[in-house]
């Protein structure tokens, strides 16, 4: 597995490229435990080049998320597949995770609080808030 990283104000987007899986997983977690614990506290994580993901996968994403809670920081998802948005859905993911469209989106959502006056679910895939519809009779 390639690893790609850039950097957009405070925020980094890390890019895995191939597939997380039992033989990959724990190195793309070191990777990134590396970045929080050397101080990011906004991450983005751009599947777009991910084809695959294993239940291996699945879990360290949760850890991940727990990592960066306990560092008091955001780290959100953004350009998966379709495929990878089926199984995200199936496992109920976006209870976890903020999942964006786009990295653009998610670095509105890191970046400044224009992601607050989006309208309701434009760039977000899921999102980990549950909105009950409003009654209109």
């Amino acid at each position: 597995m390639e690893v790609r990283e850039r950097h957009e104000g405070d925020v980094i987007i890390i890019r895995p490229v191939g597939r997380i899986d039992a033989t990959t997983t724990q190195a793309f977690s070191d990777h990134v435990k590396q970045r929080i614990v050397d101080g990011a506290r906004k991450v983005v994580l751009d599947l777009y080049h991910i084809d695959f993901m294993s239940s291996a996968g699945l879990r360290m994403l949760n850890i991940l998320k727990a990592v960066m809670k306990s560092y008091k920081g955001e780290i959100v998802i953004c350009s998966p597949s379709d495929n990878l948005m089926e199984l995200f859905q199936l496992v109920s993911l976006g209870n976890i995770y903020h999942i964006f469209h786009t990295v653009e989106a998610a670095l509105k959502k890191l970046l400044d609080d224009a992601y607050y006056h989006l309208p309701r679910n434009s760039d977000m895939i899921l999102e980990s808030r549950i909105t009950l519809p409003t009654n209109e009779y």
